[in-house]
């Protein structure tokens, strides 16, 4: 999940700082991430993964790093109901 997550990060993240690499742990608003871009992530990474971020996870820490992210990524995935066809 954290490879998907990064990929979209780095895909959508539009850091000002010429960043080519991205580690889970990277502080994403340290690497330039805007508050802009980060709802942009959000909105890529719900489209992708069929979740929508609960207001209560609408925060700077949640979106500081791949690693952060991911961990609530997998917490909505599993609190995820399933749908008619066990998806």
């Amino acid at each position: 999940m954290k490879e998907r997550i990064a990929a979209i990060v780095f895909e959508y993240g539009r850091f000002v700082r010429g960043l080519t690499t991205l580690e889970h742990e990277t502080d994403l608003f340290d690497a330039g991430l805007t508050s802009h871009a980060s709802a942009v992530i959000m909105t890529m990474i719900e489209s992708e993964l069929g979740i929508t971020f609960p207001d209560h996870l609408l925060t700077r820490n949640v979106f500081r790093s791949v690693s952060t992210l991911a961990v609530a990524v997998d917490q909505l995935l599993a609190s995820k109901p399933l749908d008619a066809d066990g998806q």
